[in-house]
């Protein structure tokens, strides 16, 4: 989990370094799918574990790793459909912008597919960015970074500069359990038989 926040932080981090403007759309989807793995990790260490009907003797059966399998289910999707792991893992430096810039769009449409069908994603701002938004008092705090002239209490009016994003459902792919203990691939190693 511990690595997730790590991931997550360095990504947001390289969405401010202006010679990767052109990617700060795949910056952006990476970021989202760090967010949704990590949200997931945090919301199953949170809930007791799921244990046998209690009219069936026997054991309780724990779902362990269960969170960490939807997770790198989840990655292995952005993986299938839109190379996510293949862009992230390969070294970029080695190749010319135009061929980066090429690859980032085949990663945003496969990733931009995968976030659209398992995920219903919308703006935290109603209004567009550069417009002016006024901030209630009572507002939830944790859907705005505020900047600028702080202090005092809300209403706290302002300009969005970035209208923010909130997961309204989420439907990830279901895991069964393969019975030995270990972690589902990312993706699987790809071999033409000879």
């Amino acid at each position: 989990m511990k690595a997730l926040a790590v991931a997550l932080t360095v990504v947001i981090a390289l969405t401010a370094v202006p010679a990767l403007s052109k990617l700060h759309a795949v910056l952006g989807v990476l970021a989202l799918a760090l967010s949704v793995a990590l949200t997931i990790l945090l919301l199953r260490k949170t809930e007791s574990p799921v244990v046998s009907a209690p009219m069936v003797p026997g054991p309780s059966v724990e779902t362990k790793g269960s969170a960490e399998a939807e997770v790198i289910a989840f990655l292995g999707l952005l993986q299938k459909k839109g190379r996510l792991i293949d862009f992230l893992m390969d070294d970029i430096s080695k190749h010319d912008d135009a061929t980066v810039g090429a690859v980032s769009r085949v990663v945003y449409q496969g990733c931009r597919e995968v976030l659209q069908q398992h995920l219903k994603i919308v703006p935290l701002a109603g209004a567009p960015e550069g417009a002016s938004l006024t901030l209630p008092s009572g507002y939830r705090a944790v859907d705005y970074e505020l900047s600028g002239k702080l202090g005092g209490s809300a209403p706290f009016t302002g300009t969005v500069e970035h209208r923010g994003w909130k997961v309204e459902t989420i439907k990830l792919p279901h895991i069964v359990p393969s019975g030995d203990g270990l972690l589902p691939p990312l993706a699987p190693a790809q071999v033409t038989i000879r």
